[in-house]
């Protein structure tokens, strides 16, 4: 079991649009810390993970409306060669879930909420 703790918020992540482009801000982003929690099992090949808290860093009110694993794509040490594996969706972390494969690499990962 892994207790992860990370900050963030300083950069503001906007809603992709159907051809790649970020909305504008509607806010000035929030600074924050959040805590996973990683636990891995003998003899599988998945392992699970859990949102722990969220602790807001900055001046303004921290207005927390939902929260997603956001998985980036480095399969056989880059990202070159990855692509998304499953559904063509346009926004990867839909609630399906997020899955990348290389098919060189011959490696695949994903994420799924239960």
């Amino acid at each position: 079991m892994l207790d992860l703790t990370a900050v963030g918020g300083e950069q503001a992540i906007t809603a992709v649009d159907d051809q790649g482009h970020q909305e504008e801000l509607a806010t000035t982003p929030v600074p924050f810390r959040v805590r996973h929690r990683i636990v891995m099992y003998p003899n599988c090949n998945w392992f699970a993970a859990r949102f722990l808290d969220v602790e807001n860093l900055g001046k303004r009110p921290l207005r927390l409306k939902g929260y997603f694993f956001y998985l980036l794509p480095a399969i056989g040490g880059s990202p070159q060669g990855d692509g998304a594996a499953g559904p063509p969706v346009p926004n990867y972390y839909a609630r399906i879930g997020a899955a990348w494969k290389d098919e060189a690499a011959g490696g695949a990962y994903g994420a799924v909420a239960v």
